[in-house]
């Protein structure tokens, strides 16, 4: 049982030593927090409801005020911020 072990372990360690990765994937695999050359803003205007938006999932913005305004024009902010947020 011991040898079954030992072989197993062995066969597991070397398979590993061969395992390769396309040069691609590792590239997306290094870079955790990819590039603020593309975050963009935007402006949702639509009905009574003007929203600030990005494309990093953040809606609203608290220091440009308003960034969620309602009614439209009026310059009352209905919302401060919010995000998305998901953790492994």
């Amino acid at each position: 049982m011991k040898n079954k072990i030992t072989l197993l372990l062995f066969l597991v360690c070397g398979l590993t030593l061969f395992a390769q990765v396309d040069p691609q994937v590792q590239l997306y695999r290094d870079d955790e927090r990819g590039n603020f050359r593309y975050e963009r803003e935007s402006i949702m205007d639509g009905n009574l409801v003007r929203t600030l938006f990005k494309n990093t999932t953040e809606i609203a913005h608290w220091p440009y005020q308003p960034s969620g305004e309602w009614p439209k024009g009026s310059g009352h902010p209905y919302i401060d911020g919010i995000t998305v947020l998901i953790a492994a």
